[in-house]
């Protein structure tokens, strides 16, 4: 736990913020619902690249946000790392970009941070981000079932007007083959009157 906290520290070092927002930066290309959800959840990440440095990764993005907010008073080292730990505790099916989105959204749209910025201020703005997601996600699985519904009803609209068509072709065929046996039985009949009558 030193060890990680001195590593932290050296991440609120100024030569050493350019680094990290590079960093972040990188993290955050096309950020929006999508990639976070295609992105590596924190469970995978702490089994792939270890605790520790899943941790480090998570310190990053809070710093990060809390140099862009800048907040006269906000997170040390120990309670960036505490932050960290929780967040992946509570989100460990989510992912870091969840995480970032969340904090960026706040930050995007207006959010009053009093000039201050700690773990509660952080949970409460990653419990807002997972219910709006939660709706979204909510949104376009009726999208699409909406969507299945209504190509569902086409097909079965086309499925229809095609028995209907097949079944007028072959009324229309029956109808041709009983006029077709209707003249052959009267040209069947003249014959045979003719017959008669000139063996009359």
């Amino acid at each position: 736990m030193k060890s990680l906290e001195c590593d932290i520290n050296s991440i609120f070092v100024n030569e050493n913020k350019m680094e990290i927002k590079s960093l972040v930066s990188m993290i955050a290309t096309n950020l929006n619902y999508q990639t976070a959800l295609d992105s590596p959840k924190i469970f995978h990440l702490k089994n792939t690249i270890g605790q520790e440095m899943t941790t480090k990764l998570i310190c990053a993005v809070l710093v990060s946000f809390c140099d862009s907010i800048k907040a006269t008073r906000t997170m040390d080292a120990i309670d960036t790392i505490e932050c960290a730990e929780l967040l992946q505790q509570k989100y460990s099916h989510d992912s870091i970009k969840d995480i970032m989105l969340a904090l960026r959204n706040a930050k995007m749209k207006g959010m009053t941070f009093y000039n201050a910025i700690d773990v509660s201020v952080i949970m409460g703005i990653c419990e807002q981000y997972f219910e709006d997601k939660a709706k979204y996600l909510e949104s376009r699985h009726n999208e699409t079932k909406n969507k299945s519904g209504f190509i569902r009803d086409e097909t079965t609209t086309l499925l229809i007007g095609f028995e209907e068509a097949m079944e007028k072709k072959q009324k229309a065929n029956d109808e041709a083959k009983r006029i077709a046996a209707e003249k052959r039985q009267i040209e069947l009949l003249k014959i045979q009157n003719q017959i008669l009558g000139n063996e009359s």
